[in-house]
């Protein structure tokens, strides 16, 4: 459904810069209040697909209302320095505060959370697991080209908001790669050679604000 959903995007965005071609209306005018809305249907459509209320896409719907009241002139540009940035730090913070650990610790999954900070390291694991990668106003630098998988598929969640992340994989093992940047991107260096093993990294990502780069 979200590849739907950005596939009409782009068929709307399409339409306005025809239209403005054509001189029926102004495309500045008109795509200052599409895109915001576009980001807050994101936001919508994500949790109902889910079912469950995510920090991510509770932060995805609060930055499009913002973009979308400053070009309705609802408030001032200023004021998401003073009252939206400071609602989505305590958003992160409540949520960091309060997130359950014990599924990665069951699942053997080891986890990197950058806030404010930078993490450097270089994983080894003979029986990795996948692990979840989380950095916010920060930076993670993971190595794992030395990791050994001891099952089929593995998964590595990254979240980046206002940060980075920059992941090393082995060459050894065949990489699928999800996720939708908001105000980001994922810049995709990965090869995938590796064509005669049925071992598979997936890889989840979301980024708003950030940046993620993926090589081997």
């Amino acid at each position: 459904m979200i590849k739907k959903f950005i596939g009409f995007f782009i068929i709307v965005i399409g339409l306005l810069l025809l239209l403005s071609n054509l001189n029926i209306l102004e495309f500045k005018e008109v795509v200052g209040y599409v895109w915001p809305s576009f980001v807050i249907l994101y936001g919508l459509i994500s949790i109902y697909e889910t079912k469950r209320i995510e920090l991510i896409n509770l932060i995805i719907i609060l930055i499009g209302f913002n973009f979308l009241f400053i070009n309705l002139n609802i408030f001032e540009q200023g004021l998401f320095k003073i009252l939206f940035l400071p609602i989505i730090l305590i958003m992160i913070g409540i949520y960091m505060f309060i997130k359950n650990k014990n599924v990665s610790r069951i699942n053997n999954k080891k986890e990197y959370t950058a806030i404010f900070s930078g993490i450097e390291e270089a994983n080894n694991n003979n029986d990795f697991n996948g692990c979840d990668i989380t950095a916010i106003f920060g930076g993670v630098d993971l190595d794992l080209r030395d990791i050994e998988l001891k099952s089929d598929k593995v998964i590595i969640d990254i979240t980046a908001i206002f940060g980075g992340v920059e992941l090393i994989l082995p060459k050894a093992y065949k990489t699928v790669v999800n996720g939708t940047p908001i105000f980001g991107g994922c810049d995709n260096k990965l090869k995938n050679e590796a064509t005669d093993t049925k071992k598979e990294i997936i890889i989840n990502y979301t980024v708003i604000f950030g940046g993620i780069e993926i090589r081997d």
